[in-house]
């Protein structure tokens, strides 16, 4: 979620952003592959995911 915040200003909520979290975990895997995931998912609280993560303007 703090990836795609910061990197492209796209608010996921957690659920959504398991995909890439999994693509992350396991760059080795992925490399030199073309893999693809969705990302979804705006529905969470302004206030809920400011304090995931860490926060105070989302």
């Amino acid at each position: 979620m703090r990836i795609l915040y910061d990197e492209f200003d796209l608010i996921v909520e957690p659920s959504g952003a398991i995909g890439l979290a999994c693509i992350l975990q396991n760059k080795e895997i992925c490399q030199n592959k073309k893999i693809f995931t969705i990302l979804s998912g705006g529905n969470i609280d302004a206030n809920r995911y400011n304090e995931l993560l860490g926060t105070n303007n989302g």
